[in-house]
């Protein structure tokens, strides 16, 4: 028991001075105005590697798992806990929450500079499945011809570019939508639910482009296609995070939980420039279905570090 205490100890403290030089800040700084504790196998156990406790600002690790890689991910719950309620009662508030930029006891800078790296990490371009009904449905004439024309340019020896049609009829439809949202905008206030109406007639005749796609693809090949990918406005570690929590209660696609994957990432990646490696303060962050990757991972890194920047400037003051 005395030598996993004392590895954890000292595992602990490699791993807070690699994440202070990263953050080019004081190992102090990382204590969040001395309120955050940490507590080895003390606040019982579970499945979890570890978990940070909001309302007594603790981060707590199993103490039986061996070397941990979850110490950024807990740290950037605590931070995000700590800049929200840093001069507020609400105790369980967190910047990365949706109302964040109302949370006016907050700097400014800091609030926006959280908003856009929370952009970028839900928002993109990406795929989901869509599964083509078999139930009739309708087109107006002007969409069917357009399916049409782009069945011809992303049908090719026999092959449909799925991805490409489906991008295609997307901004097809998008435009569609702008134009008619335009045209009420222009002229003032639109009819109450009009813009509410259009969204989802917009979005139904993407479907049924997607559909009736499906019924070209039949008469060029006798082939059944049975699903199609939808263009979804979500960045793909997002719809990833989506397919983790499959049916049940959202946890992976949470604010706060999406907000500390990322944050491993950007400290994986920030280790790896500098020749290092720390298994204690992140694992590795090359799973695609968990963790940012190729430009999204670039881009909210990016992010991450305009936001540090406001950060440093608001707790070290």
């Amino acid at each position: 028991e005395d030598s996993k205490a004392i590895e954890h100890i000292c595992r602990s403290s490699e791993a807070m001075f690699d994440l202070a030089d990263i953050l080019r800040v004081s190992p102090e700084f990382l204590s969040l105005d001395g309120e955050l504790s940490l507590a080895f196998g003390a606040r019982g156990s579970g499945k979890a590697l570890g978990h940070y406790e909001p309302l007594y600002r603790i981060i707590n690790f199993t103490k039986n798992k061996g070397t941990l890689g979850i110490l950024a991910h807990e740290w950037m719950h605590a931070l995000d806990h700590h800049l929200a309620t840093r001069e507020s009662d609400k105790h369980l508030s967190y910047l990365s929450d949706d109302k964040s930029l109302m949370y006016d006891w907050v700097p400014y800078e800091v609030r926006i500079t959280m908003s856009s790296l929370m952009e970028s990490i839900k928002k993109g371009l990406s795929y989901e499945t869509y599964r083509l009904p078999v139930k009739a449905f309708r087109l107006e004439r002007m969409a069917q011809h357009k399916v049409n024309e782009l069945f011809n340019e992303t049908f090719t020896d026999g092959v449909l570019n799925k991805k490409q049609f489906s991008c295609l009829a997307f901004e097809f439809v998008e435009q569609r939508k702008n134009e008619r949202l335009n045209t009420y905008t222009s002229l003032g206030d639109a009819p109450h639910g009009m813009i509410e109406r259009i969204n989802d007639q917009s979005a139904k005749m993407y479907e049924n482009m997607l559909r009736y796609a499906s019924i070209l693809y039949n008469e060029a090949t006798g082939e059944t296609l049975s699903d199609m990918p939808k263009v979804v406005l979500k960045s793909r570690f997002y719809t990833n995070a989506k397919k983790l929590d499959g049916k049940g209660k959202a946890y992976y696609t949470t604010n706060r939980e999406l907000l500390a994957r990322a944050f491993e990432s950007y400290i994986d990646d920030k280790l790896t420039q500098s020749n290092r490696k720390n298994d204690y303060l992140v694992s590795c962050t090359a799973d695609p279905l968990a963790f940012p990757q190729d430009e999204e991972r670039q881009k909210i890194h990016e992010a991450f570090d305009t936001f540090f920047e406001a950060v440093r400037g608001y707790l070290v003051d």
